[in-house]
């Protein structure tokens, strides 16, 4: 059964952290970050006035950046550029925020279409860590804790993550996966994968496996609540409803609107 988490964050950067910053990297990333619209283009005096490093470390950081191709160097203005390496950083982070926003609206609507708890957890080693849950309006409904890790054999979700990679064994227990292993074929051919009171009498859980748009899985989403609410014929209609979610997630930058669904 997908148990759903409240309140998990990574492992939190302390002040004691600091003993940790690489002085020439920081300065590095200080003087990249000199260079947006307002001044695109800048000079060697330029960037050791405003970043306020002496003029012969800064030399060295801009032909390293340059040779790196984060920066780019106009031999006839004399002045630097961002390059390429930085622009593709910049869609990356564009891409994933984007991704980020296409997850969101997508709980949120799952919620309100099937007033069941909408879990989300991320793929950590061999396990899923629940990171976001919006929970069912309903009195009776599955719960859980933000940080709870499971195997990835225990939950749908887990399972469907298991069906997207080229080494599922790898990442289950071999007995486990002997058990499952017919299960995968399934989850493959439909898209997505059901809990149906395997794991906990009188719960049903339906999830799917999140890829990002490289086609890396980083995660899975699901819908969970009492098999008396979620009959097997509504169990299709979700697990259809999040495979086409998942699909929008994976083609954040290709598709329009929220989710991915169409509006009529």
């Amino acid at each position: 059964m997908d148990m759903a988490a409240k309140g998990f964050q990574p492992e939190e950067l302390t002040s004691s952290s600091e003993k940790y910053v690489i002085e020439v990297v920081a300065k590095s990333l200080d003087i990249l970050s000199l260079f947006d619209y307002r001044n695109s283009r800048l000079t060697l005096d330029e960037v050791a006035v405003r970043s306020g490093v002496a003029r012969s470390t800064v030399y060295r950081i801009l032909r390293t950046l340059e040779s790196k191709q984060f920066l780019v160097f106009d031999k006839v203005t004399q002045r630097y550029h961002l390059g390429p390496a930085s622009l593709r950083v910049g869609l990356i982070a564009r891409t994933y925020d984007r991704v980020e926003q296409k997850l969101h609206w997508a709980m949120q609507e799952l919620s309100v279409e099937y007033m069941e708890t909408v879990n989300f957890a991320v793929l950590e080693g061999k396990s899923m860590v629940y990171a976001q849950i919006l929970e069912s309006p309903h009195a009776f409904r599955m719960s859980a804790t933000v940080g709870d890790k499971l195997p990835l054999h225990t939950t749908s979700l887990g399972k469907a993550v298991l069906s997207c990679i080229d080494t599922p064994f790898e990442l289950c227990d071999p007995k486990e996966y002997s058990r499952i292993s017919k299960q995968l074929d399934k989850i493959r051919r439909l898209g997505y994968a059901v809990d149906d009171e395997e794991t906990e009498l009188g719960a049903r859980c339906i999830g799917v496996a999140l890829k990002d748009p490289s086609g890396a899985v980083f995660g899975g989403l699901s819908v969970s609540g009492p098999a008396s609410r979620i009959t097997p014929e509504l169990t299709s209609v979700i697990g259809e409803r999040l495979a086409e979610v998942a699909r929008s997630i994976q083609f954040a930058n290709d598709e329009p609107g929220q989710s991915g669904r169409t509006s009529p």
